[in-house]
């Protein structure tokens, strides 16, 4: 269950997350995870810039 924060806590973790500096590991981790829906993505753009005559 989701604990409830005060407004002054939810700031206070805020700013220490927004601080946080982001880890090149932490964003290969994301990027593979979401390997499959870029090459989808990429291959939808694709295929409307080249339809597009």
């Amino acid at each position: 269950m989701r604990e409830k924060y005060t407004k002054e806590e939810a700031v206070k973790n805020w700013e220490k997350k927004k601080n946080k500096p982001s880890s090149p590991k932490g964003v290969g981790e994301f990027l593979k995870k979401k390997k499959g829906r870029f090459y989808i993505i990429g291959k939808c753009i694709t295929m409307l810039l080249c339809s597009h005559k």
